[in-house]
């Protein structure tokens, strides 16, 4: 029998690695470059593919699958905050709280809908004083509402400062 110097990588292998290294660029993007600056129909977008990517048929159209799609697009925010789900805050409960431990790392709140829009989630946030908590990070907490159409399967992004 002949030896070989050749190394065999089956193709699942090299298209797992490119699937994790597409989600950790696809979280990135979400997390820093367009959440921080605001960039809402960035958000949205990176949230259709997070959201495909995810969930399965079955599951796509609730609140929890939509919620897991976030924690996957956000998944590099444990390096600055503390993530909290149904976190109490104010008059009811967040549905995602992003408490910093690093300074000069704005604060956020996410509050997601289905039925909807984007900006009538950002009026519950205000409604419900889900920032009252956020004091310290007055003038640097992010409020982000977004919205999931089950129709079109696409995400609409408000995002202002409190």
């Amino acid at each position: 029998m002949k030896k070989s110097n050749m190394a065999f990588m089956p193709l699942q292998n090299i298209s797992s690695s490119f699937s994790r290294c597409e989600r950790n660029r696809l979280a990135y993007m979400i997390f820093k470059e367009n959440t921080w600056r605001k960039s809402e129909s960035d958000v949205a977008k990176s949230l259709d593919r997070a959201h495909q990517m995810i969930s399965s048929p079955l599951s796509y159209n609730n609140e929890q699958s939509m919620q897991s799609a976030i924690r996957l697009a956000y998944i590099y925010a444990d390096s600055f905050y503390t993530i909290i789900s149904e976190c109490p805050a104010g008059d009811g409960y967040a549905d995602l709280a992003f408490i910093p431990y690093k300074p000069n790392v704005p604060a956020m709140i996410i509050e997601l809908k289905i039925k909807g829009t984007a900006k009538s989630a950002l009026e519950q946030i205000k409604d419900k004083r889900y920032h009252a908590g956020f004091e310290k990070w007055q003038g640097n907490t992010l409020l982000v509402g977004i919205c999931y159409d089950k129709k079109t399967k696409k995400h609409e992004c408000k995002i202002e400062t409190a």
